[in-house]
């Protein structure tokens, strides 16, 4: 069965990819561009890029990480997809207009024209850092899924799973992830929901008998939401700071921004973004919760793997091939944009404005593609080397998070290089400090690295920035003197 499964998946990713990439070139009226690779031209309606930056926001973190979080932490762990709902908001209606309005397609783009190209620099490095770090745990997250059905090597799954994926962006970027989101996002939330009926008729006691099992075993915090104060301590409050702020400075948040039609259409999709991407989360949770009373899978409780398995072992198979075919695109989805992210900034950053500045469009276009395979065959090699996804994206999400708080000082404070290059050094010291020391620990504040960024960046940043005598005014100030002021202060 479960080879069945793997195959009949693959075929399904292979041929929506193959169908959508062979209707959009029949459809366009030009050739393709760099602009349609790397933001879709600017062309997205409402419904392509909501579901877009919901199934990108979304992700192995989801999928992968609730369920298996779910079994320590129950419904409390729904406060990571509350993070993440928000950063959709924080992207579409704050952060998103700006990367339209100053007309830049990479965070670092951003930093250069608030600040200047050391702090551009600096930021590009721990965004491309991170978007490794994403792409790398979304590969780990399609060869574990491929590896809990078939039992294969898990490098051969990574590979597979890498390979779809840069089947996703090679032939028409972003304009073709877009539309294969919205078959993908249609046929996953099918999928969950013919599942949910299914496991309600097959549980011995159906849905209300979760409810029962962890109030009669002592455990009643984990249905609700406010969980107990272990859980806020150490992964609550660092999971939301993370998920709140990681997106809206990560290349792909950006990528999904400046490919949206128009502002407008940045702020209305929050009505279907946000929804797609909360609801998806609660079945995650449900899912492994299920699974975690289940003493068949004990061996695997605090891992996907249990509930991966609970789904194989009790839908038909037809159902399964329907859900796994759906959570596999959603990874994907979210490995696609990272990729062409990382390749967009690789190309900008490195290759056109060091090595060939004068580059044609089709010359562009090569190089875009040929990162696009390096890179993503680095993360499949990688892939087999990291923890856990929950532990790593709290972890990740950490880094961006002074990048958040700079560009709020800059737009709309004042805009100072030397306090913002001062603030990301001694931020990210700390983390580091933080990650390999034992504070955490002692002090009963696991894994809130974000927390510790939040402090050292807002007390360095607010102190350094206000120290600056030659500081600038904010960029918004002078926006709205003139909307065409684009320029570096430097």
């Amino acid at each position: 069965m479960h080879l069945t499964v793997v195959i009949a998946v693959i075929i399904y990713e292979v041929a929506v990819i193959i169908g959508v990439s062979f209707f959009l070139t029949a459809r366009q009226k030009h050739k393709l561009s760099s602009a349609d690779m790397v933001s879709s031209g600017g062309s997205m309606n409402l419904l392509a890029y909501s579901a877009t930056i919901a199934l990108t926001s979304l992700g192995g973190g989801h999928i992968l990480g609730l369920p298996g979080q779910s079994t320590f932490t129950g419904v409390g762990t729904f406060w990571f997809i509350i993070g993440s709902g928000f950063s959709v908001v924080i992207i579409c209606c704050f952060v998103g207009p700006w990367y339209r309005r100053l007309k830049i397609t990479t965070v670092a783009g951003l930093f250069e024209k608030l600040f200047n190209k050391k702090v551009a620099i600096l930021l590009a490095g721990m965004t491309a850092g991170c978007t490794w770090g994403v792409i790398t745990l979304e590969m780990q997250g399609v060869g574990t899924v491929l590896w809990a059905m078939t039992g294969w090597p898990i490098m051969l799954c990574c590979v597979v799973g890498g390979i779809i994926s840069i089947l996703y962006v090679i032939f028409a970027g972003m304009k073709e992830v877009a539309w294969v989101n919205v078959i993908n996002a249609i046929f996953m939330y099918v999928g969950v929901i013919i599942a949910t009926i299914y496991l309600g008729q097959i549980l011995d006691g159906g849905w209300g008998a979760i409810n029962e099992y962890y109030t009669s075993s002592g455990n009643s915090w984990m249905l609700s939401l406010w969980a107990n104060g272990d859980t806020w301590r150490t992964y609550i409050i660092g999971t939301v700071l993370g998920q709140l702020f990681f997106m809206p400075m990560n290349q792909a948040g950006c990528q999904c921004a400046i490919s949206a039609k128009n502002v407008r259409t940045l702020k209305r999709s929050i009505f279907l973004s946000v929804p797609l991407n909360c609801i998806f989360g609660i079945f995650m949770i449900a899912f492994g919760m299920a699974a975690a009373t289940m003493p068949q899978y004990a061996d695997y409780y605090g891992t996907p793997l249990a509930t991966f398995s609970m789904l194989v072992d009790l839908l038909p198979t037809w159902v399964v091939i329907w859900l796994l075919a759906g959570f596999a695109a959603a990874i994907l989805s979210t490995v696609a944009v990272c990729v062409l992210g990382l390749s967009t900034v690789f190309t900008d950053a490195i290759v056109k404005t060091y090595y060939k500045p004068n580059m044609t469009d089709r010359q562009y276009m090569r190089y875009l593609r040929v990162a696009i395979v390096v890179f993503a065959g680095i993360a499949c090699a990688l892939s087999t080397l990291m923890p856990s996804v929950n532990t790593s994206m709290i972890w990740l999400n950490a880094w961006l998070l002074p990048a958040f708080w700079l560009f709020v000082f800059g737009m709309y404070w004042k805009r100072s290089s030397k306090a913002a290059f001062i603030t990301i050094v001694i931020s990210a010291i700390a983390n580091c400090i933080w990650t390999f020391g034992d504070f955490g620990a002692k002090l009963h504040l696991d894994n809130n690295n974000s927390l510790v960024m939040l402090f050292f960046t807002l007390v360095v940043g607010l102190i350094a920035t206000a120290a600056d005598k030659g500081a600038l005014p904010g960029l918004v100030s002078l926006y709205k003197k003139d909307k065409s002021l684009v320029v570096s202060p430097d």
